[in-house]
């Protein structure tokens, strides 16, 4: 068989479909209906060879014949060319045993598919296992039909940039990161307003940061910042790899899932935050200076909590975790 794959490679390095990455990590064959595909000389010779290592023309016809047997269903290569469509096939896709998991399969599948969209054509492939189906559909292709042949199943798949949206948001995934992305985010804040209480002051209603402001020391605030900061990081990567890992594709949706988690942590911030723990603040009296301060009533703290929780998060701080999930995923990804 070592052999038999051989020949496909030679024939497509002659005819100059062979590409691989910098370093010879991965390797991918790749033809198309534009005339890049092996030519009659590079058809015979890869013949001769795949007749050479199956032990005869009998043997090779033989082969030929058995893996078209029991066949359901047209291959969508044949489908298409019947319908005179365009389209980039990928022959073979090769990633070396060392550099397998570290991305160079998703490198060599979007560079088929920038090829494929430069053409203005689908891009192609089929497989018989099912577990590199599922990989290929990961990476953006499309399960088009499963056939049968020489009694395998055979999966067609299909990528084509008109129907490339990105993949849609996984509503439960993003239900289950946004409560865990909330309580991390709250619990994290609340353990450190007990280390440095007179810096959280700072970002309270305007009264009580005036009668806290004497008792206020500015190291405090940077160090809470230095909390604050690398949180808000931690949890933009959170949901950039998760959503990834959940399928999800496409700037739009990345967007909406970063949007979407936000909004959990803002409803956490606001009922955990805002009306439960302000409470405890104000009876145990623990910001210094503004313990009886009228302010701690609802009455006083909702100027700042509603138009924060209701028009800066929703309009402000949620879109900016959109843009920043969605730029770290193309980053990353």
């Amino acid at each position: 068989m070592t052999e038999y794959m051989k020949s496909f490679v030679i024939a497509g390095i002659e005819s100059g479909t062979f590409y691989c990455t910098d370093n010879g990590e991965g390797y991918i064959l790749i033809t198309d209906t534009n005339g890049n595909h092996p030519n009659f000389g590079s058809i015979v010779r890869m013949a001769k060879r795949m007749k050479n290592a199956l032990g005869g023309w009998g043997k090779l016809f033989s082969f030929l014949k058995q893996a078209n047997s029991g066949s359901t269903g047209k291959p969508l290569e044949l489908q298409m060319k019947k319908q005179k469509k365009p389209y980039v096939k990928v022959e073979m896709l090769i990633v070396t045993e060392k550099y397998q998991g570290q991305g160079y399969m998703r490198k060599l599948m979007e560079f088929a598919y920038r090829m494929a969209d430069k053409n203005g054509c689908p891009c192609i492939l089929d497989t018989d296992a099912k577990g590199k189906c599922d990989r290929y559909v990961h990476l953006g292709m499309k399960l088009v039909q499963t056939r049968e042949a020489a009694g395998c199943k055979i999966y067609d798949l299909m990528y084509s940039k008109k129907e490339q949206g990105g993949k849609r948001m996984n509503w439960s995934r993003t239900i289950l990161d946004g409560i865990v992305m909330c309580v991390i985010f709250n619990a994290v804040v609340g353990m450190f307003f007990f280390v440095f209480p007179q810096a959280y002051s700072t970002m309270f209603p305007s009264g009580i940061k005036k009668a806290a402001r004497p008792y206020v020391e500015k190291s405090e605030v940077v160090k809470m910042y230095f909390v604050l900061i690398p949180l808000y990081l931690l949890m933009f990567l959170y949901m950039a790899v998760s959503a990834h890992m959940a399928g999800v594709s496409g700037f739009k949706e990345m967007f909406r899932t970063g949007y979407t988690e936000m909004m959990f942590v803002n409803a956490g911030d606001f009922f955990l935050l805002d009306m439960l723990a302000r409470i405890y603040v104000k009876d145990k009296g623990l910001i210094k200076g503004a313990e009886n301060h009228p302010d701690w009533e609802w009455k006083g703290w909702w100027k700042l909590a509603v138009p924060e929780h209701g028009l800066a998060w929703p309009v402000l701080v949620c879109p900016l975790t959109g843009l920043i999930v969605a730029g770290f995923a193309a980053l990353l990804y």
